[in-house]
C-alpha cells in the first residue's frame, strides 16, 4: 500500500569578462549599460528539463526477477512524445531489453487537465507464473496487443488493427484478462429517414469556461470485448458485446473518467499473503503491507506485518509507488532528489539495500553540482507552511540573489510542475523558493464563509513576505527583485499577490483568477459550487465582496508587470481580469497556447512556457536578454512595458 564548455577559463568566467569589456567601453562611450546574458550557462537548461525521461508506469514480475517499465520523453521540436517500453532483470546494471518503442502525438499521450498518462500509450501485465508479459503497443495500422514469453524470448501479436485497445480486467484467479477494443463505425450507405441530428442538449452542469465538444460531429465507435487465457496464441471475442454509440461528451461537474488513465503499476499492488500457524495449530493468514511515508525532508520505507512496524529504508528523497514481488522481498519505485530527475530503483527489502536499475537523466548529477537546497519552516499561518530555497552554485555570502516563488513544491524529490524552470532559473543566478503552499487549500468549504477563500490566498502571500524578510536580513537575496509564479491554486495565490502586495516586481501566471465574470461561465452547476464557498451572485452591492479577491477589480497602472501564459480551454479564466487591467493602464502581456487544458502537454507548448518564464524573470528581476534573434519582438514589447511602467510608478509619486 502506497501512502503516501573549451577554454583557459570557463565559459561563465570568459562570459563575465567579456560583458566587463563590454560595460567599461559603454561607460567610456557614454551609453546604457544592459546586460545581454551567455546562452550557455553551466547548468540544467530549459532543453534538459522538458526533455527528460519520465517514469510513468513500472511492475514487478511475481517472482521478483523482472521489471517492465514504461519511458516517456518529450520532443519539443518535434512536438510528440517518444514511448519506449522495457523489460530488465531487478539485478544491479542488468541489460535491458527494449520491447517497442514508438513516438505519439499529445494528445493521444496525456489528459490536458490532470497531464496523467492515458492507459492506451501502453499497458503491460505479467502471469502469476511471471512466464509471460502481456502488452500493447502502437503501430502505424492500429494498436496492437501481443505476448510475450519471457523463457524463449517469443512474441505472439494476439490483436491487431484496432483504433485503442483497452485492458480491462483481469478474472479472480487471474487465469484470463478481459480486453476492449474500440474502432470507429463505418459510414453506413444508403438513406436513412431524418438527417443526421448533431445538436449538443446542453445540460445544467456543463461549464462554459472550456469548449463543449460535440462527438455527433464524428462517428460513434464499435466496442468489442475480448477474452485472453495465459499461453494461447490468439484472444477470443465474447460474443453479443458489441455496443455502437458516441463517447466523449462534455463532463459535467466532475473531472477523469478514471478507467482512461493508466496506474503507475499496471496490475494491483496485492500485498503478499503468507501463512502461519496459530497457538492452536491453526493456520492463519498474515498480510504484509509497504508503506512510503513521505516526511518533509525524507521518504521512510517501512514494512507492516500486523501491529507490527519495521522502517526498511529511509532517505531525502521521493519514492513512489513501490511494485512488490509476491514473496514481498523486492519492490521496485522510482526515486527522485530535489535535483535529480526521475530513476527506476530496486530495494531489497530484507537487507534495505537499494540498487539502480534505470537512470536516464544522469546529466543532472552534474548539472546540478554545487546547487544547493535549504529546507525552511515558516512560522505563518499557525506553522503549516514550509519551503525550500534553491541556491546557484556560486553561492557567496556576500551576493544577494533576485529571488522568484513557486508554490508546488509539496514533497522532497523533483516535482516542478508550475511551469517555472527552477533550475535553469539557478543557472542563470537567480534563487527560487518553493512554497509548499497546498496545506492551505483545504481552506475550501461548503459551508458558505467567503472567510475561507480569502485566508487561503492570505496565508501564502504573508508566508512568502516572511521569506523575503528573513533572506533578505540573512544578506541571501534582493528584497527589490522578487517574482512570484503559479498554476491552478498557485495562480489563485499569484494574482492575489500580485495587487495584494508590494514586494513583488513582477508576476508570472497560467490565468487569472476569481472575477465576477465566473457565475455566467460555469454554469448552473457551477453557481451552486460557487455559493457553497461563499461567493454571492453579481449583483449590485455584492462588487465590495469580490473585490476583495479579485485583480480586475483592483485594476490600477502602477502593478507590476504581469505575463500570463493560458491554455486555450481556459481563456475566459483571463478575459475579465484582462480587460480591467488593460483599461486601467496595468503592464499584462497574454500569451495562449492551442489544444491545451489545466495542465500543458505539448512538448513545444512545455518548452516555450519554461523558456519564456525563464526569460521574462531574466528580463525583470536582472535586465538580461537573451540575444536570439527569435526573441528580439518579445524584447521590444517588455522594453516598452518597463517604459510605461515606470512612468506610471513617476506619476503616482508626483500624486502623493
Amino acid at each position: 500500500m502506497t501512502v503516501l564548455t573549451y577554454w583557459h577559463c570557463s565559459p561563465r568566467q570568459g562570459s563575465f569578462v567579456r560583458r566587463r569589456i563590454l560595460s567599461a567601453a559603454l561607460v567610456l562611450l557614454g551609453l546604457p549599460l544592459f546586460s545581454r546574458a551567455d546562452e550557455s550557462p553551466i547548468g540544467v537548461t530549459v532543453d534538459d528539463l522538458v526533455e527528460r525521461t519520465f517514469l510513468d508506469s513500472w511492475t514487478v514480475s511475481p517472482d521478483g526477477n523482472y521489471v517492465a517499465f514504461l519511458a516517456v520523453q518529450p520532443v519539443p521540436r518535434g512536438n510528440l512524445y517518444q514511448i519506449t517500453l522495457y523489460l530488465q532483470k531487478t539485478i544491479e546494471q542488468a541489460q535491458r531489453i527494449r520491447i517497442a518503442q514508438y513516438s505519439l502525438m499529445p494528445q493521444e499521450v496525456r489528459d490536458p487537465d490532470t497531464h496523467s498518462l492515458y492507459k492506451a500509450v501502453s499497458q503491460f501485465v505479467w502471469s502469476p507464473d511471471s512466464r509471460w508479459l502481456l502488452y500493447t503497443i502502437h503501430r502505424k495500422p492500429g494498436m496492437e496487443l501481443r505476448v510475450k514469453n519471457i523463457r524463449t524470448g517469443q512474441k505472439t501479436i494476439l490483436l491487431s488493427g484496432h483504433e485503442r485497445v483497452e485492458m480491462e480486467k483481469a478474472t479472480s484467479d487471474q487465469r484470463k484478462w478481459q480486453i476492449r477494443t474500440l474502432d470507429t463505425e463505418k459510414e453506413q450507405n444508403g438513406k436513412t429517414d431524418l438527417p443526421k441530428d448533431m445538436a449538443l442538449l446542453i445540460k445544467d452542469g456543463y461549464r462554459f469556461y472550456g469548449p463543449l465538444d460535440n462527438p455527433k460531429r464524428g462517428r460513434p465507435l464499435i466496442t468489442r470485448i475480448w477474452e485472453y487465457n495465459w499461453g494461447d496464441k490468439r484472444s477470443k471475442e465474447l460474443v453479443n458485446n458489441r455496443t455502437s454509440q458516441y463517447s466523449g461528451y462534455p463532463m459535467e461537474y466532475s473531472w477523469n473518467d478514471p478507467l482512461k488513465i493508466l496506474e503507475r503499476s499496471p496490475l494491483p499492488n496485492r500485498p503478499p499473503q503468507e501463512m502461519s500457524t496459530d497457538s492452536k495449530g491453526k493456520s492463519a493468514t498474515m498480510s504484509v503491507k509497504l508503506d512510503t511515508r513521505v516526511e518533509p525532508e525524507k521518504t521512510v520505507v517501512q514494512e507492516m506485518e500486523g501491529k507490527g512496524v519495521r522502517t526498511v529504508y529511509e532517505e531525502n528523497a521521493f519514492l513512489d509507488h513501490p511494485s512488490l514481488s509476491k514473496d514481498g522481498k523486492i519492490a521496485v519505485m522510482m526515486r527522485k532528489t530535489n535535483l535529480i530527475p526521475d530513476e527506476l530503483v530496486r530495494l531489497d527489502l530484507t537487507t534495505g539495500k537499494m540498487v539502480s536499475l534505470f537512470s536516464p537523466n544522469q546529466s543532472f548529477r552534474v548539472k546540478t553540482r554545487g546547487i544547493s537546497v535549504r529546507f525552511m519552516p515558516i512560522p505563518v499561518g499557525g506553522g503549516r507552511f514550509s519551503g525550500r530555497l534553491f541556491l546557484p552554485a556560486d553561492n557567496q555570502e556576500s551576493k544577494r540573489y533576485p529571488l522568484v516563488f513557486t508554490t508546488y513544491l509539496s514533497n522532497p524529490g523533483f516535482d516542478l510542475s508550475d511551469e517555472v524552470p527552477i533550475l535553469p532559473l539557478v543557472a542563470h543566478g537567480i534563487a527560487v523558493f518553493a512554497l509548499d503552499a497546498m496545506k492551505t487549500a483545504p481552506l475550501i468549504s461548503n459551508r458558505g464563509d467567503f472567510g475561507d477563500e480569502v485566508r487561503r490566498v492570505e496565508e501564502p502571500r504573508e508566508a512568502m513576505e516572511w521569506v523575503v524578510k528573513k533572506l533578505a536580513s540573512e544578506g541571501v537575496v534582493d528584497a527589490q527583485r522578487v517574482g512570484v509564479s503559479g498554476i491552478s491554486y498557485g495562480a489563485e495565490i499569484s494574482m492575489y499577490a500580485y495587487w495584494k502586495s508590494n514586494i513583488f516586481r513582477t508576476v508570472s501566471a497560467t490565468t487569472g483568477s476569481w472575477e465576477p465574470m465566473w457565475y455566467a461561465m460555469g454554469g448552473l452547476g457551477f453557481e451552486g459550487f460557487l455559493k457553497s464557498r461563499g461567493f454571492s451572485e453579481p449583483r449590485d452591492g455584492s462588487y465590495a465582496e469580490w473585490k476583495r479577491l479579485s485583480a480586475g477589480l483592483n485594476a490600477r497602472p502602477t502593478l507590476p508587470p504581469l505575463l500570463w501564459q493560458s491554455p486555450d480551454h481556459e481563456q475566459s479564466s483571463c478575459v475579465e481580469s484582462w480587460l480591467e487591467l488593460r483599461r486601467a493602464g496595468a503592464q499584462v502581456e497574454w500569451l495562449q497556447y492551442p489544444d491545451e487544458g489545466h495542465v500543458k502537454r505539448g512538448p513545444a507548448n512545455i518548452w516555450w512556457t519554461r523558456q519564456r518564464n525563464l526569460d521574462w524573470f531574466r528580463f525583470w528581476l536582472k535586465d538580461e536578454e537573451d540575444p536570439q534573434p527569435a526573441k528580439t519582438e518579445a524584447y521590444s514589447r517588455w522594453r516598452e512595458m518597463r517604459t510605461n511602467f515606470e512612468a506610471a510608478k513617476a506619476a503616482a509619486r508626483q500624486i502623493d
